[in-house]
């Protein structure tokens, strides 16, 4: 058993798929905007966060959830996935050797929630979620964006939370490295070539797991 916490991502790692594309892609007809749209428009907006946090500039994180209209978050957030979850049983066997899990994903609060109720109960009973969250008042979801964990926001929730705590974890995109860059241990699930040559020129170890 690791002493230590882990924080496992969630889309592309923990599960084989990207839960709100999945979401958008089941739930098309209730929603007002087609799935091949969100990816492109996620990576533009990341883009331009990181040549803003480059040149010292605030990062805006304007990804979708704040582009588009509430109407559609709320579907979306409120769907429910029409196949199975599919798990990576690597990442699950590795997470369940811990005593504590970080489940930590840009995706919406409430869809990590759906899957995390798909978890072994000895894992969901020791994971806690960090996610994206809007805002609610008096009960009522008006839309605005109060965290938004996504991509290179990652690292930064993580230094403010844990500080300078030890932990491991575990990505799978270029986009988890710089948070992966604060862990002890770093696991990568099924890195593309490019990034295996890439994680060759960072300082540390990455561990390559396979889905």
């Amino acid at each position: 058993m690791e002493n230590r916490l882990v924080i496992c991502d969630l889309d592309g790692t923990l599960i084989r798929f990207d839960s709100t594309t999945r979401l958008t892609r089941n739930n098309k007809n209730k929603l007002e905007f087609k799935s091949k749209y969100v990816e492109p428009v996620n990576l533009l907006f990341l883009a331009i966060d990181w040549i803003r946090s480059k040149i010292g500039l605030p990062v805006k994180n304007n990804i979708f959830f704040k582009n588009e209209t509430k109407r559609t978050i709320i579907n979306l957030i409120s769907a429910e996935f029409s196949d199975p979850i599919s798990f990576n049983t690597e990442v699950l066997l590795r997470i369940s050797q811990y005593q504590a899990i970080i489940l930590l994903t840009g995706s919406h609060n409430q869809i990590a929630q759906k899957i995390l109720a798909h978890l072994p109960q000895e894992i969901r009973l020791k994971s806690e979620i960090i996610a994206t969250t809007n805002e609610e008042i008096n009960g009522v979801f008006t839309g605005k964006v109060l965290n938004h964990t996504y991509g290179f926001n990652k690292k930064t929730f993580l230094k403010k939370r844990f500080g300078k705590m030890v932990f491991d974890g575990i990505g799978n995109s270029i986009y988890d490295i710089p948070f992966l860059m604060l862990c002890k241990k770093r696991y990568l699930v099924s890195p593309s070539i490019i990034l295996t040559i890439f994680i060759h020129l960072l300082p540390g170890k990455f561990i390559i797991l396979r889905q």
